[in-house]
């Protein structure tokens, strides 16, 4: 007789054996893993449960402590003394000064100062008697700052008794600084401050008073323009004031100045050279 053939594998060879295996081992193991699991579980509620307990331990051990701690913080905040750092001091405004100047015309002129460590004022003011005034002038103080505020050779046809005249604040607005690190990147030092009470012109015979100095840039930043007034006084009060502008002061450079008063002025007075600048205003800087 022939014998039969097949198409079929041999019978040790075992058709999608991995699955049936893993199906054996899970009914042979289930009740381990029951076990393993419900103990799994009971080690998590533990920890969860211990953890319960120690931070409710610790909030009626340290709780009140940090309790007082935020009540103190807050009773430190609304302080007077710490207002006094939230809050913007009071700008300090000298009296006013009225000078004669050339054509009849007047400079009235005053001091401001911002006391503040982190505040910058910006003020719009004008010079008023009560019936004339001045056009209004905007100013702007870095906290720190002193400036004078002045008119030079004004038309000025109200009071001329500085007395009766006053430095009206129109408006005033006060910004934090939040980046004090510029304030510490500006600075200009005045040397060599000469005072001359009468030069005469060669051939003329026309004298006038002179102040020469030397400003050296110590930013690190040039400025395509710098103010700088030159103030003479005597016991602590203007009686002479010009401005002179620096163009294009690169940092570290040192440039001189030459003010110059075409009357007669005392021979011994106090000279104040300020050199100033608006560190907000962008378009002044050179190397931005």
């Amino acid at each position: 007789m022939d014998s039969e053939q097949s198409d079929y594998p041999s019978s040790g060879f075992r058709f999608n054996d991995l699955p049936l295996r893993l199906r054996e081992w899970f009914l042979v193991h289930r009740f381990q893993l029951r076990k393993w699991w419900v103990l799994a579980i009971l080690v998590a509620d533990t920890l969860l449960f211990a953890f319960v307990i120690t931070s409710v331990f610790l909030y009626l051990v340290q709780g009140r402590g940090i309790e007082r701690g935020f009540v103190e913080r807050a009773q430190a905040l609304t302080a007077p003394s710490a207002l006094s750092d939230v809050a913007p001091e009071t700008l300090v405004i000298d009296d006013v000064t009225l000078l004669s100047a050339a054509n009849d015309g007047v400079d009235l002129v005053t001091k401001i100062e911002n006391p503040n460590t982190t505040w910058v004022a910006s003020i719009t003011s004008t010079f008023s008697d009560g019936v004339s005034s001045t056009a209004t002038q905007t100013t702007r103080l870095a906290p720190g700052q002193s400036s004078y505020v002045y008119r030079l050779a004004e038309d000025w046809q109200g009071s001329r008794d500085s007395k009766k005249v006053q430095f009206q604040v129109i408006s005033l607005t006060w910004q934090r600084l939040s980046d004090i690190q510029l304030l510490e990147n500006i600075g200009f030092t005045v040397s060599d401050v000469s005072y001359t009470a009468t030069v005469t012109v060669p051939n003329s015979g026309q004298t006038f008073a002179r102040v020469t100095a030397n400003i050296q840039n110590d930013s690190l930043y040039g400025f395509w323009s710098v103010r700088v007034p030159v103030v003479l006084l005597q016991n602590s009060t203007p009686i002479a004031l010009t401005t002179v502008l620096l163009r294009s002061f690169e940092a570290g450079t040192t440039k001189s100045i030459d003010a110059q008063w075409f009357r007669s002025l005392p021979s011994s007075v106090t000279v104040e050279v300020l050199p100033e600048v608006d560190i907000f205003d962008q378009q002044n800087y050179m190397n931005l």
